[in-house]
């Protein structure tokens, strides 16, 4: 059984990996202002940062319980040090925009393959309805951005 300080600790690195795809989406909307889905993305990755902190409180009280693995926490680790390293990339030596939207629909493919919305396990009905949000947002999100990059590899293929 993982102590509430081990939980909270999971769900703040959760939080965290939502705060850095919004911070690396923000970065993309910038380089790409024409690029509608930016925007979009970026307050969404807000909103789940903010739904998760609002788990915190009911795991201090023992309201809530998560069960994890060591694993599904370095996945996350990991997912982030990806996302950290493609911000600098980006940031420093540019990007286009084939290669921004397959990075971020690789992100998010990445996060429901590796199931790591599995490891929330709650008995309370608000916060099961969060995560299923949670994971129904993620996979609406990977949709949208297959859709754009299979139309931006239509378009590449024009010009050759």
């Amino acid at each position: 059984m993982k102590s509430r300080e081990e939980q909270i600790s999971f769900i703040g690195k959760q939080a965290e990996f939502e705060r850095q795809l919004a911070r690396l989406y923000s970065l993309y909307q910038k380089k790409f202002p024409a690029f509608k889905l930016w925007p979009f993305l970026v307050e969404e990755e807000r909103k789940h940062e903010a739904w998760l902190k609002q788990i915190i409180p009911k795991i201090k009280t023992g309201e809530i319980y998560f069960f994890l693995d060591n694993l599904t926490f370095q996945a996350i680790e990991q997912t982030i040090d990806y996302i950290n390293e493609e911000y600098e990339k980006a940031d420093k030596e540019g990007i286009d925009l084939v290669r921004a939207v397959s990075v971020a629909h690789s992100i998010e493919d990445s996060a429901l393959d590796k199931s790591i919305f599995k490891y929330f396990d709650s008995e309370s009905p608000s916060v099961e309805e969060i995560l299923d949000n949670l994971k129904e947002d993620t996979k609406k999100h990977r949709e949208m951005l297959e859709n754009q990059k299979k139309a931006l590899m239509k378009e590449v293929g024009k010009y050759k």
